[in-house]
C-alpha cells in the first residue's frame, strides 16, 4: 500500500514538475514573440503583448490607431503566419 501511494505520489509530482517547464517554455516563447513581432512591425515592443500559452500565440497590438497601419500589420502578421508553419499561428486583436 505504501509503494502504490510512493508511486502515485511521484507520478504526481512529475506531472507537476513537467507542467512547470511546459510553462516557463511559453514564458519564454512569449516574450521571444513580443520582441521579435515589435522589431518586424516596426512598433515598439510595449506596443506588442503575447500572452504565453501551448498552440497559439494570442497577441494584442496597442496604440495603432490608424486603419492602413492596422491592415499592414494584419497582412505581415498573416504572412508571417503562412510562412513560417514550424511556429505557433498567432492569433491577434487591436486595441
Amino acid at each position: 500500500m505504501n509503494t502504490i501511494r510512493s508511486l502515485l505520489l511521484i507520478s504526481f509530482a512529475s506531472l507537476v514538475l513537467s507542467g512547470c517547464a511546459v510553462s516557463t517554455k511559453d514564458i519564454k516563447e512569449a516574450n521571444n514573440y513580443q520582441m521579435g513581432l515589435a522589431a518586424h512591425l516596426g512598433i515598439a515592443p510595449e506596443q506588442v503583448t503575447v500572452t504565453p500559452g501551448p498552440g497559439v500565440a494570442h497577441v494584442v497590438i496597442t496604440g495603432v490607431e490608424s486603419a492602413t497601419d492596422r491592415e499592414r500589420i494584419a497582412a505581415d502578421l498573416t504572412t508571417l503566419n503562412k510562412n513560417n508553419p514550424k511556429l505557433d499561428p498567432m492569433r491577434w486583436t487591436f486595441r
